[in-house]
């Protein structure tokens, strides 16, 4: 079996193509609506994750631009589709509150530290925050379809999670090759930066979701321990290791 670090970004952008054609059928069709509690619990949360998704990618794309040019042409091609990816998930949520006649929110703070951050540094801390961002969203969801009773929120959920595993692998694969190409220690510390960017992170979405994520006496130990298991493996491609 190919390790998943070697996957090249020819292979990668082969993937997001085919992707785009096996998605799974959403039952907008559905009549159920949710109940009071169901919407107490998850539309505030939604309404943050549909920003969170919702980017153009300039910032990464700027970032990323003098990296392909010089180790990896087609990456930028792969990155363009992932973006689009992103953007479905975003259309995807915006549509699922349309229909519980709920709005979308302009701008929330969460969102905009985050991309703030995310314009400080390089293309490695880029790429940090974003995996970052996937590790987080891959418990996120599959809480979230917990949650609800809705068909289509439940299909949308299981969509997203489908779509998130090969981003975080996707991401990864890029990581390692980014960091091929800096300081050794740099490379070093970098994970050990991660894992402290990831603590803060889960303890930020604990607090802004707690609704969605502890429904089903879901713990907050038990968050922390599904999100650090994502991240290890995340760590074993961004490492060369798997």
């Amino acid at each position: 079996m190919k390790n998943i670090h070697t996957i090249t970004s020819t292979e990668w952008l082969t993937y997001f193509q085919k992707n785009t054609r096996n998605l799974l059928r959403i039952p907008w069709e559905s009549p159920y609506k949710l109940t009071p509690e169901e919407k107490e619990r998850v539309i505030a949360s939604v309404q943050q994750f549909e920003l969170g998704e919702n980017a153009e990618g300039k910032t990464f794309k700027r970032k990323a631009l003098p990296f392909a040019k010089q180790h990896d042409p087609i990456y930028m091609d792969a990155l363009d589709l992932f973006i689009k990816e992103e953007q479905r998930h975003s259309a995807t949520l915006r549509r699922f509150l349309q229909k519980t006649e709920q709005p979308t929110l302009e701008n929330h703070w969460v969102d905009s530290v985050f991309r703030r951050l995310r314009k400080l540094l390089d293309i490695e801390v880029e790429v940090l925050v974003l995996l970052t961002a996937e590790i987080i969203a891959m418990v996120y969801y599959g809480r979230l379809k917990a949650a609800t009773d809705s068909p289509v929120l439940q299909t949308i959920c299981e969509q997203i999670l489908l779509d998130e595993t090969q981003h975080i692998n996707f991401q990864s694969t890029a990581l390692y090759k980014i960091r091929r190409n800096i300081w050794w220690i740099r490379r070093q510390v970098s994970p050990l930066v991660h894992a402290t960017l990831l603590a803060g992170t889960a303890c930020l979405v604990w607090w802004q979701h707690n609704s969605v994520l502890s429904s089903g006496n879901f713990s907050f130990r038990r968050f922390l321990y599904e999100v650090y298991l994502v991240f290890n493996k995340s760590h074993m491609v961004s490492s060369g290791r798997a």
